[in-house]
């Protein structure tokens, strides 16, 4: 009796081991693709807003701004705070997201409008040649990417 009580607790035990491993496994890849949005995220948040959007967009490109009737409305973060700041920041990535993904004459808009380009009224706010170009060309770039797909082993 007592071998078998030991054989049904070494089985269960190493069930739960397995079960635990695969788990273990699907929160690894959900938390990876976790960490996949949460980088764009804090490319968004680290670089395009902190170096261009607050410094370069925001002063004319919000309610009560010069540009307060153009198509591209930001909002302050810091006006905000917990997550009535994440969404300031959401709503702000979104806008740069959208405004990213519309072209002008084979260009995207809003570098041709960041150089000056396209009756810009704040003029040339970003030189081509600059830092805060550079990371709005590569946001461009990153939110313009094609999605890539699952492998075909993964769609059967």
């Amino acid at each position: 009796m007592i071998l078998g009580t030991r054989v049904i607790v070494a089985s269960s035990l190493a069930m739960w081991s397995i079960l635990a491993a695969v788990v273990h496994g699907d929160e690894t890849k959900s938390n990876s693709a976790l960490g996949c949005a949460a980088s764009v995220e804090r490319f968004f948040v680290d670089e395009v807003w902190a170096k261009v959007g607050a410094q370069s967009c925001l002063k004319c490109h919000k309610i009560g701004g010069d540009a307060e009737d153009s198509k591209f409305i930001l909002q302050d973060p810091q006006r905000s705070q917990g997550t009535a700041q994440d969404e300031v920041l959401r709503h702000n990535r979104n806008e740069f997201a959208r405004m990213a993904r519309v072209k002008e004459a084979e260009q995207f808009r809003i570098l041709v409008k960041a150089t000056g380009g396209l009756d810009h009224g704040g003029k040339d706010v970003l030189k081509s040649d600059s830092t805060g170009y550079r990371i709005l060309a590569d946001f461009v770039r990153r939110t313009n990417a094609p999605q890539t797909s699952k492998p075909q082993n993964e769609l059967a």
